[in-house]
């Protein structure tokens, strides 16, 4: 691979990052409905190309959305320390 690649490679991760922030952003203030393809472009400084190019669809972006929230969720969870022979506790 040469260095031009690598640094297209990275640039293509980063600007998908980008739109994904920004997803999560305005879908969490308009939520789906009300989140526009517009909104979420110029939120990540991007273009709705790009939003299509890297996710296809708003339907297949939400759903990408939804996945990294229960990612995030599901990382914080596994960090918690849980007595699990006091239930309650480890519950409050």
């Amino acid at each position: 691979m040469n260095k031009k690649t690598g640094i297209r490679a990275q640039q293509a991760d980063q600007t998908r990052a980008r739109i994904l922030k920004a997803a999560v952003k305005v879908f969490t203030r308009d939520g789906y409905s009300g989140g526009r393809v517009e909104s979420i472009s110029r939120e990540a400084e991007s273009n709705d190309r790009m939003l299509y190019y890297y996710f296809g669809s708003k339907e297949r972006l939400f759903i990408c959305v939804l996945e990294h929230t229960y990612e995030q969720f599901n990382k914080a969870e596994s960090k918690l320390k849980l007595n699990l022979e006091e239930p309650l506790q480890a519950l409050q």
